[in-house]
This record gives C-alpha cells, sequence and structure tokens, in this order.
C-alpha cells in the first residue's frame, strides 16, 4: 500500500522570508517528495534566542509583506505544487499574530488593564493625581477605565485581601481635569484601597519575526486587530500571483499556540469596548468587580465565591471575543481564499483564556503539540501526561464532523540533533493513540546558501535550541522515508469511516495550561484506559449544539457515538447544560455522576444555581444514572449499566487506543504506554475476519482469533512504545497472508558476538553547509561475555565523538534444518535507525521500536550467511565535539529460531 499524498505526513518549514533562496526551495521541497512528505507548513521564522544572525538578512527588504517576501513566497507555492507537496502557511510572522502596522498605543494591537493601588486608614485623606501602574517597554498612552475605593474585609494584608464591593466608592466623578483626586476615607477601623484600573497596550513583541519595522502583537478580541492583519495582506502579501497561487494550493492557513501572556506571566486582558461587551454578554456591570479580575492568581478576592465566578465570567467573555472576533472571521476569510483554518486553539505555555473544546469545534483542522502536552511525561520516553489534552480536540473534531486533527510533533527543548527516530516514534504512535491523524515534523530549515554561521547548516533553533533539522543533512535521511511511509499508513487508516468513542467526559474547566502548566490529565485515573474504555471530552457548547443528539441511547451517533456521559468532579455547571445532562437520561443515555454533583451555575448569575440543583436531583429518578465517589470506579458502574468497551481489554493493561467503523469494517488502533513488552487479550466488538496491518510494510495477515457473544478475541503482543493496528473486515481483504502461531525456541538461540564495523563520519566540511563524509578504518567489535553487549561508540576509541552511518558485519554458520524452520533475527538495542541485509539481499522495511522479531527465514541459506546491519545515527556527538549519547549496534544480538504451525482461520 502506497498511501497517495494526502495521507502522508508534512514538514513545518522554517524560512527567513525574502532572503529564500529558490535552489534551496526546489532542492528541499523535492528532497521532501520523495522522502515521502506530503505537505509542507511554511513558518516565517528569522531567529531564536539561540540561532546566529543571518548574513545580509535585512527586515526592511526581506521581512514579512516586503516586495523580495512576497516574491519568494509565491515561489515557495509555485515549486511546492510543481512537486506534489500542500503548501500551508502561518498568516503572520512566527507568532502569536503580529504586525508592523499597529502600534501598541493605538488601536488593533494587544491591550491589558492594570491597577494601580493606594492603601488608606479609615479618616485619612488622599490628595494627589490618581495612582499610575508602571508601564511596559514601547508603551506610552494610558486611558483609565475606573477608579473607585474599597472596604477591606479581611486579609488585608494577604496576597489577595478581600474586598467589599457592594460598599465601594466610584470616586471618577471627583476626578478634576489634570486627574487629581482629593477623598478621604471613612472613619472607623476598616481599611481602604484605591483601585485605578487603566488600559494600554501589552507592548508584547514576538522575537524573531524580523517584520519591515517594529511589530506588535494584534489585539484578538476585537475586530481592530483581526482587520489589522486582514488588511495587512491585502496590501501587502495578496498580489495577483500569490492569491491564485493561494486559491490553487487547496491548502491551509495556520495559527500556531497562542502564548498572549508575557513570558509565561498572566495579563488581565482587554480591549476598548470590554466594558460593553461584558455587560451585553453577561448581564451586569463589571465595574465593581474589577479588581478581582485574573486568569490566574487575583490581587484582589470578593466574599465568599464572588470573585471566583465573576472570573468564570471574564474568562468565557474574553473566550466569547476571541471566537467572534478573531476565530470565525479568520476562518471566513481563509474560506474565502480557498483555504482550511488549521490551528493549535491554546496556550502552550503560561496561563490561558482560550477554551481548546470549543476553538476546536470551529476549526477546519485543529492541532496539537506533542512538546506541550506531553511536558509531564510519566513514563520516560513513553510520554503519555497530554493524551486528554488531544482527546478533547479530537472530539471537538469529530462531533462536528471533521475528519482530520493534526498533531506538530515532536519537538524537545535542548536536543537539538539529538532525539532518536525511536523517541520520536513513540511520541507520534501515542498522540495518534489519542485521536490524531495528521502529523506535521517539527521541523526542517531552510538552509540557504550564506544563511549558516556554523555546522550542519543554518536551524531555526540553532544547534542547541528545539529540535530538529529534518532532510539530508541527517544520516537518518535515507531510513526517514521508510518512517514517512509507516506514518502514512496509519494515517490511511485513523481517516477510514467514522471515529467511535465509549464514553463522553464533561469538561468545562479551562483549558491546556489554564493555571500556566501543561501535560495535565483531565480524567486523572487510568482506570478506563486500564479496561480498554476509549473517551472523549464535551463541554457545554458541544452539548448544547445541533451535533449532539441522543439517538438509540447513543450520544452524538455521527461523530463519535458515546454510549455514556460521565460528570467527573465538577461544582459548576450552566442551567442549560444541566438540564441537557436529565434530557439525555431520560433518552436512556447511561450517566454516571463522579464525586458531588454540580451545586451552581458557571458565572454569577447565582439565580441560576436552584436550577442547576433541581436537574441534577431529578437524575435521581433514572435507573441508567449511576453516581460513584472516584473516578476509578467508573469502570464498574459502566459495566453495571451493561456498557462494554469497544475494544475490551484484560485488565490492566497499559495499551491505550481508538476505533474506527465504515458499514463493512472496523480498525482497531492500540498504542503501548509502557517500557515493557505488553501481552494483552482484546475483546472487539466486531464479528468478522480479523487482520493484523503491518504499517511497516502494508502488508496484511491474517489472524488467528475466536468469536463470542458476537465479540472478537484476540492475542495482542505489542513492543514498548509501538503498535497494534488490527482491521476485522466483514469480507475478505486481498493479498493477505495467514498469521502463525510461533514458538521461540530460545535454548537453540545463536548469539552474534564477532562483528566487524565500518563507519562513515559524517563531519563539517571547509563551509558551515558542508558535510563530509570520511570513511573510518575497519574494526572488530566483540559482545561482552556478562550481557553479551557490544559497545556503543562512545566507548570505541576514535569514534567517542562520531556521528553518521555505521556498517556492522558478521557471518554465521547455520545446518540443513536452519532454512526449513523459521529464524528471527533479534538485535536487542540499536541506536538510532537500522537496516539489515542477508546474503546481500535486503530484508525490507523493519519496525524501528521492535528489533527484536525480525524475520529472516526466507533469506537464511545452509552454511555461511553474511549479515549485515547498517545503522544511521543522530548529529549530536559531532555537532557537540564530544559523546553526548551512545550511538550503534548494542545488542545482544542472536538469531533465535522458531516452529511455526498455520493458524486457524
Amino acid at each position: 500500500m502506497d498511501p497517495p499524498a494526502e495521507y502522508r505526513p508534512f514538514y513545518r518549514y522554517w524560512h527567513p522570508g525574502g532572503r529564500m533562496d529558490p535552489a534551496t526551495l526546489k532542492a528541499d521541497f523535492e528532497a521532501m517528495r520523495k522522502g515521502g512528505a506530503g505537505g509542507v507548513e511554511l513558518v516565517n521564522f528569522v531567529r531564536d534566542n539561540a540561532t546566529a544572525p543571518i548574513e545580509d538578512y535585512d527586515p526592511a527588504v526581506h521581512g514579512f509583506g516586503t516586495p523580495a517576501w512576497r516574491t519568494r513566497f509565491a515561489d515557495a507555492y509555485r515549486i511546492g505544487q510543481s512537486t506534489g507537496l500542500q503548501v500551508d502557511t502561518l498568516y503572520t510572522s512566527k507568532w502569536s499574530a503580529n504586525l508592523p502596522t499597529v502600534s501598541p498605543d493605538g488601536h488593533g494591537s494587544a491591550k491589558e488593564l492594570s491597577l494601580a493601588t493606594v492603601w488608606l486608614d479609615g479618616g485619612e485623606a488622599y490628595s494627589a493625581e490618581v495612582p499610575k501602574p508602571k508601564l511596559p517597554d514601547r508603551v506610552h498612552k494610558l486611558d483609565l477605565v475606573t477608579l473607585r475605593a474599597y472596604p477591606c474585609l479581611q486579609d488585608c494584608d494577604a496576597a489577595a485581601p478581600v474586598l467589599n464591593p457592594a460598599k465601594s466608592v466610584d470616586l471618577a466623578p471627583r476626578l478634576t481635569a489634570d486627574q487629581r483626586l482629593d477623598w478621604t476615607a471613612p472613619s472607623g477601623a476598616t481599611r481602604w484601597v484605591l483601585v485605578a484600573s487603566w488600559l494600554h497596550g501589552t507592548g508584547q513583541q514576538v522575537e524573531g519575526a524580523e517584520t519591515p519595522g517594529d511589530s506588535f502583537v494584534v489585539d484578538h478580541f476585537s475586530r481592530d486587530g483581526f482587520d489589522a492583519v486582514k488588511d495587512y495582506w491585502t496590501k501587502r502579501v495578496l498580489d495577483p500571483e500569490v492569491r491564485a497561487r493561494l486559491v490553487a494550493s487547496g491548502g491551509s492557513l495556520f495559527f500556531d499556540s497562542l502564548e498572549l501572556n508575557r513570558n509565561g506571566n498572566q495579563l488581565r486582558h482587554w480591549t476598548y469596548d470590554f466594558l460593553h461587551e461584558f455587560k451585553s454578554r453577561r448581564g451586569y456591570d463589571l465595574e465593581p468587580y474589577i479588581p478581582t479580575l485574573a486568569l490566574q492568581e487575583p490581587a484582589f478576592e470578593l466574599p465568599g465565591t464572588t470573585g471566583e465566578r465573576v472570573r468564570e465570567d471574564y474568562r468565557r467573555t474574553l473566550q466569547e471575543l476571541f471566537r467572534d472576533e478573531h476565530l470565525l472571521p479568520l476562518r471566513k476569510w481563509a474560506h474565502g481564499l480557498g483555504l482550511t483554518l488549521r490551528g493549535q486553539p491554546y496556550s502552550s505555555w503560561g496561563p490561558s483564556f482560550v477554551d481548546p473544546i470549543e476553538s476546536a469545534s470551529l476549526l477546519d483542522i485543529p492541532e496539537g503539540e506533542d512538546r506541550s502536552f506531553n511536558a509531564g511525561a510519566k513514563q520516560g520516553f513513553v510520554e503519555t501526561q497530554g493524551a486528554d489534552a488531544y482527546r478533547s480536540l479530537a472530539t471537538a473534531a469529530h462531533v462536528t464532523g471533521r475528519s482530520v486533527v493534526s498533531t506538530e510533533c515532536c519537538a524537545s527543548f535542548g536536543r537539538a540533533h539529538r532525539v532518536t527516530r525511536q523517541s520520536l516514534l513513540s511520541h507520534l504512535n501515542q498522540n495518534f493513540s489519542a485521536g490524531a491523524n495528521h502529523v506535521v515534523w517539527h521541523g526542517w530549515s531552510h538552509d540557504a546558501p550564506g544563511t549558516a554561521a556554523s555546522w550542519p547548516g543554518w536551524a531555526a533553533f540553532g544547534n542547541t535550541g528545539v529540535d530538529d533539522s529534518y532532510g539530508p543533512r541527517n544520516p537518518t535521511w535515507d531510513d526517514d522515508r521508510r518512517i514517512n511511509d509507516y506514518v502514512a499508513r496509519l494515517q490511511v487508516a485513523l481517516r477510514t469511516g467514522k471515529p467511535r468513542s465509549d464514553v463522553a467526559v464533561y469538561h468545562e474547566k479551562p483549558g491546556h495550561s489554564w493555571q500556566g502548566t501543561v501535560g495535565e490529565r483531565y480524567f486523572t485515573s487510568s482506570a478506563l484506559e486500564d479496561r480498554g474504555y476509549s473517551y472523549g471530552f464535551v463541554n457545554g457548547s458541544l452539548l448544547t449544539g445541533d451535533d449532539t443528539p441522543v439517538v438509540g441511547k447513543t450520544l452524538a451517533p455521527d461523530g463519535p457515538g458515546f454510549r455514556a456521559f460521565v460528570v467527573d468532579r465538577e461544582r459548576a455547571i450552566d442551567p442549560d447544560v444541566a438540564q441537557r445532562v436529565v434530557d439525555m437520561a431520560r433518552r436512556g443515555l447511561p450517566v454516571i455522576v463522579v464525586g458531588e454533583a454540580p451545586s451552581r451555575a458557571l458565572g454569577s448569575r447565582t439565580a441560576d444555581d436552584p436550577a442547576v440543583r433541581t436537574a441534577f436531583d431529578r437524575l435521581h429518578q433514572f435507573d441508567n444514572v449511576r453516581w460513584v465517589g472516584s473516578e476509578d470506579e467508573v469502570p464498574q458502574a459502566l459495566e453495571a449499566s451493561g456498557v462494554r468497551p469497544r475494544a475490551a481489554l484484560n485488565s490492566p493493561s497499559t495499551l491505550a487506543g481508538v476505533q474506527r467503523s465504515t458499514d463493512k469494517m472496523d480498525v482497531f488502533y492500540w498504542y503501548n504506554a509502557s517500557q515493557r513488552p505488553e501481552h494483552s487479550t482484546a475483546s472487539v466488538a466486531a464479528d468478522g475476519i480479523p487482520y493484523r496491518l503491518d504499517p511497516w510494510t502494508g502488508a496484511l495477515k491474517r489472524l488467528p482469533a475466536s468469536v463470542k457473544e458476537g465479540r472478537t478475541e484476540l492475542d495482542l503482543e505489542v513492543a514498548p512504545g509501538d503498535v497494534a493496528l488490527v482491521v476485522v473486515s466483514d469480507v475478505p481483504l486481498g493479498h493477505a497472508s495467514d498469521e502463525t502461531s510461533r514458538v521461540e525456541d530460545t535454548g537453540a538461540a545463536r548469539p552474534l558476538t564477532e562483528w566487524d564495523l565500518t563507519v562513515g563520519s559524517w563531519h563539517e566540511g571547509t563551509r558551515p553547509q558542508e558535510t563530509v563524509v570520511t570513511p573510518l578504518p575497519r574494526r572488530h567489535v566483540t559482545a561482552s561475555g556478562t550481557d553479551g553487549l557490544l559497545p556503543s561508540w562512545d566507548h570505541l576509541p576514535g569514534l567517542e565523538a562520531v556521528s553518521g552511518v555505521g556498517t556492522y558485519r558478521t557471518t554465521v554458520e547455520v545446518d540443513q534444518t536452519w532454512p526449513t524452520r523459521g529464524t528471527y533475527l533479534d538485535l536487542g538495542k540499536v541506536t538510532t535507525t537500522f537496516r539489515v541485509e542477508v546474503n546481500g539481499r535486503d530484508v525490507g522495511p523493519i519496525d524501528q521500536l521492535d528489533a527484536s522479531h525480525i524475520d529472516v527465514s526466507a533469506l537464511l541459506r545452509p552454511g555461511e550467511n553474511e549479515i549485515v546491519v547498517k545503522v544511521a545515527t543522530m548529529l549530536g556527538n559531532a555537532v557537540a565535539g564530544k559523546p553526548v549519547d551512545s550511538y550503534g549496534l548494542i545488542g545482544p544480538t542472536r538469531l533465535i529460531p522458531y516452529s511455526p504451525s498455520p493458524s486457524p482461520r
């Protein structure tokens, strides 16, 4: 199976705008296509703090929107289309959206609300100018929004004193023309605080945008910000040729993650008409409550839950303004250009207002980010913490009928040229297990002549920053084609038919990174995964839309087809959503409430609280509603409700997966989130012919299986970080062979302890962008007598700081009985990519995450056999000039005979 371009992975392409070189563009794009890619994402990125300046780069000449930039941008589209690549593009230079045509003091640029305060004792007078905050760099203009005095109720010396807004005094009418205030606090023991709130520009600039003029982040909460972006494109980008190229491309306009905070610290986001918008949307005047506004820790608190509820309203209003004034206009504009809109609707670091679920539901292609979502890894290189963030984006897409969920994979800070392909594959496999089905590799740098200051060429993040720089500069490049073929086959399978998921979990909390952290699990227990339940996340925006009907006890039958609904320890919920839960229960959908039921409405409408409590009280009348104390009890409640996983696993299992269905087949994908091999029995809700699809080769094998009560039972064995892909079809699939049960005779295993090694060393030539491959003298390597391991390169004299391609050769004598038996080649540990030849014949694509079961049965012959293993390394050691990683064939290596027997059909 050779998947077409639409199913193939993309490369993020870091480029220096008008400094791009057409010959380099052509060479890079042709290499991408030959290397198995289907598309390229253009990202204008000139420098990072780890990147040396590009020679001769002048922002005024080469920056975003200049004539030179426009010419090269059109070249990129022209060359991409001629080579068969889909071309997507970021919609401003770097991210978040920023322009040189907006001023931090004017409309269209990002705004914030700052507080300036003065404390007064009872009876103390204040006679001075209104207190003002310190302004950010490049910002000069302040607009007073409110000026009020608040009595302090308690904790007046704490980090967040509690104020009484009901007794606050509006002092704005007392201001003089020159903004002086004369006011005396009421006498008594109560302390008072003057709070002046000021609107001003954030002054945020995007490092490395390198635009023609100082560029500032745009206002994402007013139409002025979006209009500034559209106007810039209209006047400086969309000449007739560029417009035609965009329309012909059929690609996407793209936005990266929304880091609208200040270097990881919260901003009190604002816009000019925010007070008006807030009142029209929330129904009350925000002015008395401004001191408590925050995305994270507030400067002031209010009595009881008042502050918390006001902040819920504040975040919701920000999300609505972002949706209405930026996201939806951006989508409409993209569609008008013949493009789709792909984007990352969350912040990768720092606190954020964004509701990822609602925002993802409005995108043509939502995208997650492995580095961000999986920053909280719990199992070494097999990262799983961010699975729920992916699930939330995937659910939003699936419920609203979108077929593609993208992932930016698989960056790692501080490991440039060092992240092994095994690590990439494990990360990618995990992303796919949580709902992604399209990868954009991060990334490929446009290494034009004269751009690089150091070997191995220009890289967007330098030689010490974020990995990686893909392409022929890497020793693994010849093997990357096979990896891209593997990914493409997975993407075909994971876009087949409709997604299917067992359980919908209600999740209304602010999304990924809302507290300034990443890698958070939403459903914190692994109990569902352990038993094979698949699940997704829905919030009020999805539940109250038109895409989530309950038909035949199934929620969203045209989407994921959830067969149960879980309310997981939610304190607050909108009354219309609470009523929707009652309606779902009335229609027979099993509902499980974890912990205490929600007792109040979201936001400040306390009058809605009784409706929420009444709705959840009414759930007690339904037999299909169950109440449990913890997440760990949810699987038992599901089983008691008659909801079995579509792909049940013998518990506990480290496999996690997704399912897809058509009228004639079901596709099951499992990922092993463990550092040990996993053996599990799966019982899948499908009755047909089971096949295992090898995504490395495209080969289909009929699996031995039994059918019980309409379910097919399968035995699965999955290597660490690896996947199993099973298709159960109602009709026979062509070109399939029978899987065989194999009994390994480990007692007769033949250790391979003596190897000859030749290395082609990749190193710097006479200029930074020249790589020279120097053959090094052949050497003999011998496995240790204690553990059978071969020495890695960092333990071989002369290879400690070498990167490149190593060729290992050995010979082995086998007698007449070996070719009549099956034989595995077990290579043990290999770093990083590897190929195998036996007697001069290539074994073919090999699972790079499982070097223990390489079937060489058909290639062995009686007598002497030559086995060759070619190992390609990363460039890290050569770039560092010292051993920072272990490379090579490490083993232990051996031949293992097995006895095959045909499997029953």
